[in-house]
């Protein structure tokens, strides 16, 4: 067992976690590039699934 092992505790997580906003920026000079909008479209994929997944494990409790 590690060391840091026995330290560890386990605390229930809050009932409720209030959403947070995100926010990219990015220089005016890149908005249109493509390497950049394809990052854009990645990360915001990649959140909507995230949060679609968090709202199904609320529904079902878990």
């Amino acid at each position: 067992m590690s060391s840091y092992a026995k330290d560890l505790v386990v605390q229930p997580v809050p009932p409720a976690i209030e959403p947070i906003a995100l926010s990219l920026l990015w220089h005016g000079r890149l908005s249109q590039h493509p390497a950049n909008t394809w990052m854009r479209f990645i990360i915001f994929d990649i959140c909507a699934e995230i949060s679609s997944g968090f709202q199904d494990r609320i529904k079902h409790g878990f």
